[in-house]
């Protein structure tokens, strides 16, 4: 697992930790900090809410990135 990985789990962790409902715009958040913007939240949300299931952090975190990388490719 690459480091950058191992630091969005983090993030994601401690804020699956706080208690609180995860949004999907902090999730998002976690996942690739200032790259944050609002087509990638609409665009993550579109994904999640196509799953119909519960994600663990890991799918989460690669299903972000996946769609970050893709944008950039686009671009």
């Amino acid at each position: 697992m690459s480091d950058e990985m191992e630091a969005v789990l983090e993030r994601l962790s401690a804020l699956s930790e706080s208690g609180d409902q995860m949004s999907i715009p902090d999730i998002v958040e976690a996942v690739v900090g200032g790259d944050s913007d609002e087509e990638l939240v609409e665009l993550a949300r579109a994904a999640f809410q196509n799953i119909g299931r519960p994600l663990k952090l890991l799918e989460m975190a690669e299903g972000i990135l996946a769609l970050r990388d893709w944008r950039v490719d686009q671009a």
